[in-house]
């Protein structure tokens, strides 16, 4: 998922495509990226993550140390889209996250 994500991040324009990403504020995301002048950051996750304590509480720390200009992309298989799209609206991350079918 992760290449599968960092090829994504490449479609859609992003250069400096690199996985795993830099560490930022203690964590390190699978996939960061250029965008302009702002670096987009990227979290692969699969359809059993969902809906998983363990994954709220990664997504809650990236919402919560990411600056607040950031979204972070999450990819995820498509199989399982609609249901994911459901938990990350009941957990209200929805503002922060984008997500991602791959």
């Amino acid at each position: 998922m992760r290449e599968a994500l960092a090829a994504w991040f490449t479609t859609q324009g992003l250069s400096n495509v690199k996985t795993p990403a830099d560490p930022v504020a203690d964590m390190v995301p699978d996939v960061q990226a250029d965008y302009f002048a702002k670096i987009v950051y990227g979290e692969a996750k699969l359809c059993g993550d969902f809906p998983s304590q363990d994954t709220k509480e990664q997504l809650l720390n990236y919402c919560g140390g990411l600056p607040s200009e950031y979204k972070l992309v999450l990819g995820i298989p498509k199989a399982c889209e609609p249901a994911v799209q459901r938990v990350v609206a009941e957990w209200g991350f929805t503002h922060r996250i984008q997500l991602v079918g791959l």
